[in-house]
């Protein structure tokens, strides 16, 4: 399943929920330091022979040959192979190899290439030099080892990068407090901190019991005369996005731009992402334009998130289009198959996401029960029972075991089928699956547990969907007026009066939309019949039309918003003369949401839904 976080390629969720204090100088007795852990054997140097000596053409780039180094096998007979035929060894090579292998996650040979390096000196180390060896001895060896490698380094070399270097490593582990210590040593030194060791601090404070931290954070950032950074705002953007929180993201952006900081790719992705997933789509068509202005060169992950956000407009072309460009890379991933599959079983087009299913069923072999989540979930979405359970055994003969998103997907087709007691064993079934915090709270889970809810909402089953409002309460995804919605349908089609207290709940932050309450007034009731599926039952149709007199309140509040949707402009700004005439807004009778009368007209010669709750507009303005 998509996770749309990852196609921004930031860990921004995987931060530390703990805070471990070291005090500044250990006690704890160490080994004769050295700068190397490992050297070279007859018996390694035999293997690494044999091994490419296999008829094949050594690579030509250094950073190749250390990646296809087999296991267990020493990194100095790579050096010496390679000086052997003729190549020196440039301070370049050296740093796209370990790149690359901070990329790969492969620590260990970095920290082997770098301890190699220090050891024979190829060309003089300098301070990123001994700042990559302490990187990686910090992520393998601890942080103590780690300390006495910072005050084993020459004099010369112990300067702010080194310093910056040793704090981030620690804030890796999780230990702030020493982090704090020697940043309170760097201010004494005089040496400057980067805002990448900002930007750590506030991932390790993004969870919401320590989030009140994160203004101090800034504060302190600014008094140290940190120059404000594009990818600090970034963060900031994800854990509102997160959140589900779009007035302090839209609040975020606008102290980014207050700030006079460039927006890049990623905001645009980030933002676009945001208002897709609160189904706020003129404003998501908004983001998406900037993504495509401002994206440079062919980065497969934000070409990943365009397929994502073209899927939630429903834009078939512009999926192809990008599917296209994606096509042409030289290495097309798994996980962008995936994310097309998906894009296109979301817009209808089961065809294409068929071929490319069997696409990549070809290229490789089915062995990750993500790949089955995929098309299970284009197949769930629309109903086709049949294909969900052959694709069910299918992955279970191949070895994949089910997990908690996969029976929920098909609990999902299910109810699509109208199999409604098979549904309800399935959502049971998967309810015994571990299911991490983390999953609970991605994306995936979320919609496709609020389109089961739907679904149980329009069969009146009150029980199954308060347990899952339940659960997308506890992930705040009931920020959204949608998803009350909902849970006000399933007490509309019971009759149960309980649908009261959740409209004024939803008043603050949120108001249920009128399309629902239409509904709602257009349920006949049967004065002789009451229908009894709740604890309070609705016997007169002046019952049902009561929902109406509460929601008109509340739209009258919704009325209150203070700014266009469209351009993001106060309703106290007139975009032409025409708008000062007649008062600069436009009421849609159809669902009661206001815009700029200019901004909404031109909105409706290209679309004929509202821009915020996608209602069907009749008429023109």
């Amino acid at each position: 399943m998509r996770v749309i976080a990852l196609a921004l390629g930031r860990s921004l969720t995987a931060a530390f929920h703990r805070t471990v204090g070291v005090p500044l100088k250990t006690s704890n007795k160490l080994a004769p330091f050295t700068f190397c852990t490992q050297t070279i054997s007859e018996q390694s140097e035999l293997g690494l022979k044999n091994s490419s000596s296999n008829g094949d053409e050594a690579p030509k780039m250094l950073s190749l040959r250390i990646e296809r180094l087999p296991r267990g096998e020493s990194i100095g007979y790579v050096f010496q192979k390679w000086m052997g035929e003729g190549f020196p060894v440039h301070r370049g090579d050296i740093f796209h190899a370990i790149n690359r292998l901070r990329k790969l996650q492969l620590h260990k040979r970095a920290l082997e290439v770098m301890e190699w390096v220090i050891r024979e000196k190829p060309y003089r180390p300098k301070e990123l030099d001994y700042s990559y060896l302490l990187e990686f001895t910090i992520k393998l060896h601890g942080i103590s080892h780690g300390e006495r490698l910072f005050t084993n380094t020459p004099v010369e070399f112990q300067n702010d990068l080194l310093y910056n270097n040793l704090v981030i490593a620690c804030l890796d582990k999780g230990v702030v407090r020493l982090s704090l210590e020697y940043m309170k040593k760097m201010r004494e030194l005089g040496h400057p901190i980067s805002h990448l060791i900002f930007n750590r601090l506030i991932i390790l404070h993004s969870s919401p019991r320590r989030r009140k931290m994160i203004p101090k954070i800034l504060a302190q950032m600014r008094a140290d005369k940190v120059s404000p950074h594009v990818s600090t705002f970034n963060i900031l953007l994800k854990i509102e996005a997160n959140d589900h929180n779009i007035e302090g993201l839209m609040k975020v952006f606008g102290d980014m731009k207050r700030a006079n900081i460039e927006p890049n790719e990623v905001t645009y992705c980030i933002l676009a992402t945001a208002h897709a997933v609160a189904r706020l789509y003129c404003g998501c068509e908004t983001y998406v334009e900037a993504v495509e202005k401002s994206k440079t060169g062919n980065n497969w992950s934000t070409f990943d998130v365009l397929i994502i956000l073209y899927g939630y407009m429903g834009k078939a072309k512009e999926i192809d289009r990008i599917w296209r460009i994606v096509q042409g890379l030289p290495h097309v991933r798994s996980k962008s198959f995936l994310l097309a599959i998906e894009a296109f079983g979301r817009i209808g087009q089961l065809n294409r996401a068929e071929e490319l299913w069997e696409e990549i069923k070809s290229r490789e072999v089915m062995k990750s029960t993500e790949h089955y989540n995929s098309i299970i979930s284009v197949y769930g979405q629309n109903g086709f029972i049949d294909k969900v359970s052959g694709l069910f055994k299918e992955m279970k003969m191949f070895g994949c075991k089910p997990n908690a998103i996969t029976y929920r997907h098909l609990t999902l087709g299910c109810l699509k089928a109208g199999l409604t007691k098979e549904a309800l064993k399935t959502i049971e079934m998967g309810s015994k699956q571990f299911t991490s915090s983390k999953l609970k709270k991605s994306t995936p889970w979320l919609e496709t547990t609020l389109s089961i809810l739907e679904m149980f909402a329009e069969n009146g089953d009150v029980e199954t969907a308060e347990n899952l409002f339940e659960e997308l309460k506890q992930a705040n995804y009931t920020r959204y007026t949608f998803v009350y919605n909902s849970l006000i349908k399933a007490y509309v089609r019971a009759k149960n009066r309980s649908y009261r207290g959740v409209i004024h709940v939803s008043a603050n932050p949120t108001q249920p939309q009128g399309r629902v309450l239409r509904e709602a007034q257009s349920i006949p009731v049967n004065p002789g019949q009451p229908r009894r599926l709740g604890e309070v039952q609705l016997e007169t149709k002046q019952d049902v039309e009561s929902i109406m007199l509460d929601v008109e309140k509340i739209l009258q509040n919704s009325l209150s918003c203070s700014d266009c949707v469209i351009c993001l402009d106060s309703f106290d700004v007139a975009k032409n003369d025409h708008d000062v005439d007649n008062g600069g807004v436009k009421v849609l009778e159809q669902c009661g949401h206001r815009f700029h009368s200019f901004c909404i007209q031109r909105w409706l010669t290209k679309h004929q839904t509202c821009p915020l709750c996608r209602t069907c507009i009749q008429s023109t303005i």
